[in-house]
């Protein structure tokens, strides 16, 4: 998968090793939407939001990214994606995640530049219990939401307008 280099981890959205795709919605992927990739959102826009647990996991169609890390504990992950607002009052921008089988936990965006930037980006602590092999599993929380690129910062991101190159993929071939 993709392997921690230089202090963090960058993942093109749109580069995931499965998706798991629902009856009422779908991971779909946005050519030509990025700063330097494709980016991905859930399609139909016009479903329920999916707050529960038990439901996320059971009900929200998830992506999954393969992972090897050299760094154990606590790391910070980011989601960079397109400038946006809520498609309408009754949807935020949220989604769940999770490494490994972890409960997965809601992260949301939070008002700042988003517009003036650019970028909208939502962060969230994840735990890395371990050096080695994980998987980062994304759930739909609200339709909308629509993911550039995701950024796993161990300690050695710096700031930049692009956010760091993407990581070295052993499994490149069998993304989507």
């Amino acid at each position: 998968g993709f392997v921690e280099s230089n202090g963090y981890i960058s993942i093109e959205a749109e580069n995931f090793t499965s998706k798991t795709n629902k009856p009422v919605a779908s991971w779909n992927i946005i050519e030509g939407l990025g700063r330097t990739g494709n980016s991905v959102t859930v399609l139909p826009v016009n479903i329920d939001s999916i707050v529960e647990v038990d439901d996320i996991l059971t009900k929200s169609p998830s992506l999954e990214y393969d992972l090897y890390t050299f760094t154990e504990g606590e790391a910070e992950m980011v989601f960079n994606c397109a400038a946006s607002n809520p498609i309408n009052s009754d949807y935020q921008l949220r989604a769940a995640v999770a490494i490994d089988d972890a409960e997965p936990i809601i992260i949301s965006r939070r008002v700042k530049r988003d517009v003036m930037e650019n970028l909208l980006a939502i962060k969230a602590e994840l735990n890395l219990p371990k050096q080695g092999p994980h998987k980062l599993k994304i759930w739909m929380v609200d339709p909308g939401l629509v993911i550039d690129k995701i950024i796993i910062n161990t300690g050695g991101v710096k700031k930049s307008y692009l956010g760091p190159p993407e990581s070295i993929n052993h499994n490149k071939d069998k993304c989507q």
